[in-house]
């Protein structure tokens, strides 16, 4: 006969599957996800670790990197190794040992941390984890503190001093098997300093808001009280090493980009460039508009792969998706293009410092973000048209030789 507790345990494990398949709830189909170089790596690491370490991860899913955002956290699960090969997993459906290998793994992105206990300490600590092993996940404290955490950020409410202070005295015999304050209370019951730490640092965690403590909050304490946690990994050349892989990678995905948008521009600009001299034998005639919107749209595409070679890429990429990217890119270039247009075709004199500080006024009002986002066909078109319509009678009124 089923238990009620088996059906709902069952039905998590669904939906966790179904919404968040990368979930450590499911180690071993995980393990088997990771590369040869990852193992490796986590068994260079795992040398580091003795028992009683504090790991904070994230892990690799949409799911959860909506979930870090809500909670304005970082992280998104803490565990502790019991040993080099084995850490408590306090997660759905229940608390359980798995390997360790899995928090250690460099796309789980791990932050470890020793407690500082002595060796009394340390022993008590381990032992009241493992007590709870098996036993079941606290589902309603998770919803809990989702509830709260949504009413926190709709209305910007904390709790009071008096409150906090009780609830934390309260919070201290409790067993709630969440993963950040099953582990932070068994540190509050191995040592004194700890519960110390955690009134003195209250309104600063996230347990002044829910009632519950997140991975953040570790991290929190380790740098604000320097006697609590010792950083294991990862260290300054731990972080050496891990940025300039990023930047291996980022350069990567950059020169794949810059491929792609090179290949959609040269077909772009194949298709405007016989429509370019028709336009300019108008505008001899005295046609203008044929050529201000032949020569608006041809610049903003025709060579801005010079954008990527330039650097450009970098800076605009961290804060545009593609799709803005793109637009963005080609209005840096226009602006840089209609310099060189101008001075090619037409005859500034005397106002070349007059046309030098037009342009860069212009490129700040362009390079806004608020424009890159407005539709580019209906908006960014023929905000261009305007700006060349207006230094085209700035500099070459009375001279129609262009």
């Amino acid at each position: 006969m089923f238990k009620i507790n088996d059906i709902v345990d069952k039905s998590m494990q669904n939906l966790v599957k179904l919404i968040s398949p990368d979930s450590l709830a499911f180690n071993e189909e995980n393990f088997k996800q990771y590369t040869m170089k990852e193992f490796i790596q986590s068994e260079e690491l795992k040398k580091e670790i003795q028992p009683g370490d504090i790991v904070l991860t994230k892990t690799s899913s949409n799911v959860y990197g909506m979930f870090r955002k809500m909670m304005d956290s970082e992280y998104d699960h803490v565990s502790v190794f019991l040993d080099q090969q084995n850490v408590l997993h306090i997660s759905p459906p229940k608390v359980r040992i798995i390997p360790s290998n899995i928090f250690l793994m460099r796309r789980m992105e791990p932050f470890i941390i020793r407690p500082n206990l002595d060796i009394q300490e340390r022993n008590y600590f381990i032992d009241r984890l493992k007590t709870f092993e098996n036993q079941s996940y606290d589902y309603k404290g998770l919803i809990r503190i989702f509830g709260l955490k949504t009413i926190q950020n709709l209305f910007n409410m904390s709790s009071s001093s008096s409150y906090l202070l009780y609830n934390l005295d309260k919070a201290k015999t409790m067993k709630r098997k969440i993963c950040t304050d099953l582990i932070i209370f068994t540190l509050a019951q191995s040592s004194n300093k700890f519960m110390d730490a955690l009134k003195k640092n209250i309104y600063n965690l996230n347990f002044a808001f829910v009632g519950a403590f997140s991975p953040d909050d570790f991290k929190y304490l380790t740098v604000k009280e320097n006697n609590l946690f010792k950083i294991i990994y990862p260290t300054e050349k731990d972080l050496s090493i891990l940025q300039e892989e990023q930047r291996k990678v980022k350069v990567e995905k950059v020169n794949q980009s810059y491929q792609d948008q090179k290949e959609e521009v040269k077909i772009e600009s194949q298709d405007l460039i016989p429509v370019y001299p028709k336009a300019f034998k108008k505008a001899k005639k005295g046609n203008h508009e044929s050529l201000i919107k032949v020569v608006a749209r041809l610049i903003a595409v025709a060579q801005v792969n010079r954008i990527f070679q330039q650097g450009y890429l970098q800076n605009l990429k961290k804060r545009l998706d593609k799709f803005q990217f793109i637009q963005s890119a080609k209005l840096v270039y226009y602006l840089w293009s209609l310099k060189n247009f101008l001075f090619k075709k037409g005859e500034i004199l005397n106002n070349k410092l007059k046309f030098i500080q037009t342009v860069y006024q212009v490129f700040r009002l362009l390079s806004n973000a608020d424009i890159i986002k407005i539709n580019f066909e209906k908006v960014y078109i023929p905000i261009i048209e305007q700006m060349l319509k207006k230094l085209y009678n700035y500099f070459f009124q009375n001279r129609p030789h262009l």
